[in-house]
């Protein structure tokens, strides 16, 4: 019990010293909160209103990598974003990125699928206005389907399935004459009208997909667009006037404790 005294007494005397330093200055403990909650409030009204909203881009045209890679580019440069205009280079003032992956099976035939990574890249942007939000929305497509990553890569999958949807064309034509002739007798014994059905139907279903796949690289896809959920990125009033006491009360702490460690640096020279 003896031990804990020191200990105690020591406690009890800074809590006495607080409070005759709260009661010596008790009209600055007071004023001191009430003038940062009103500082706070003031600026929370005269700041700028602030929306946020969010978009998804989705690709195969890049790798995880890749993307990732444009997007350390994009937060690296000295412009926020290239070809805004300078109002909305003024009124947009902040964006983020977010890189996801996923590995999709994309049928080729009937009996051959092919793995893809598809790349999910999550655009959220904080404007003053949210007018600029379509035209950021447009600028940011047109922005990611001009990179050459994506535009190189468009070429060389576009020179495939081209070549491919024609090698195509050619042998369902060279089926079709052969599925007409073998209406004949004597060509039936040879070949099943049947099998080249099935066949000729197979490669319908690969030029299908083909022409499908080259529709879908033709541009970057908007899974989702801005503006359809946004919100007000502001602090509430309420939690911005807690926040301006706070600090206040925290700027009365330091005074006094500068005003005691002056007092006690004071003493020990003496």
């Amino acid at each position: 019990m003896d031990k804990n005294l020191p200990d105690e007494i020591d406690l009890m005397e800074l809590l006495a010293k607080a409070y005759r330093g709260i009661k010596r200055h008790l009209i600055l403990f007071i004023v001191l909160p009430v003038v940062g909650a009103a500082i706070a409030l003031l600026i929370s009204y005269n700041g700028q209103d602030k929306y946020a909203s969010s978009m998804m881009l989705s690709t195969d045209l890049i790798s995880k990598n890749e993307a990732e890679f444009i997007v350390k580019e994009l937060e690296a440069a000295d412009s926020i974003m290239p070809g805004l205009t300078r109002d909305e280079a003024q009124r947009l003032l902040d964006l983020r990125f977010t890189v996801d992956s996923k590995t999709e099976r994309v049928p080729v035939s009937k009996e051959v699928a092919i793995d893809r990574e598809v790349i999910f890249l999550k655009i959220t942007a904080e404007v003053t206005d949210p007018s600029i939000f379509p035209s950021l929305e447009r600028k940011l497509v047109r922005y990611m389907n001009s990179i050459d990553p994506v535009v190189q890569n468009r070429k060389r999958q576009e020179f495939l399935h081209t070549k491919m949807i024609a090698k195509l064309d050619s042998e369902i034509v060279t089926l079709d004459g052969i599925r007409r002739q073998s209406d004949s007798r004597a060509m039936a014994e040879y070949i099943n009208p049947a099998s080249l059905f099935s066949k000729t139907i197979e490669l319908y279903e690969d030029r299908t997909q083909r022409e499908l796949r080259l529709q879908d690289m033709a541009s970057v896809h908007l899974t989702k667009g801005f503006g359809s959920l946004m919100k007000d990125s502001r602090l509430p009033r309420t939690l911005t006037v807690i926040l301006g006491f706070v600090a206040g009360l925290f700027t009365f702490v330091i005074i006094m404790f500068v005003q005691y460690f002056n007092q006690y640096n004071s003493a020990l020279k003496e």
